[in-house]
């Protein structure tokens, strides 16, 4: 009789191990999974950071291309009135002559 309790009492440890185990194993899978999860969202802020630099980068350049061409039509219309200037300066001076 004593050894049957003997072997009960070693096959309750050895079960109480056994879930010791399992529950250590689902905490190590648990904190595994939120490790994961958690690389995720950092990877998805970055892309979004990422992508949202991009954005801005294009929108500077169009900014930028947009601003140049005015100049250059600001440039070209100086220079046209210029020169209508000139013409009509020209022809007042061969009128006088």
């Amino acid at each position: 009789m004593k050894s049957y309790i003997k072997c009960v009492k070693n096959a309750m440890k050895v079960y109480e191990c056994q879930q010791k185990l399992e529950a250590l194993d689902r905490e190590e899978k648990a904190i595994k999974k939120r490790q994961h999860e958690k690389r995720m969202e950092q990877k998805a802020r970055r892309l979004a950071r990422k992508i949202e630099t991009r954005k801005n980068e294009q929108i500077a350049v169009q900014k930028e291309a947009y601003l140049q061409a005015m100049r250059e039509f600001e440039e070209k219309k100086v220079k046209e009135y210029k020169n209508r200037t000139k013409k009509k300066n020209v022809k007042k001076e061969k009128k006088s002559c």
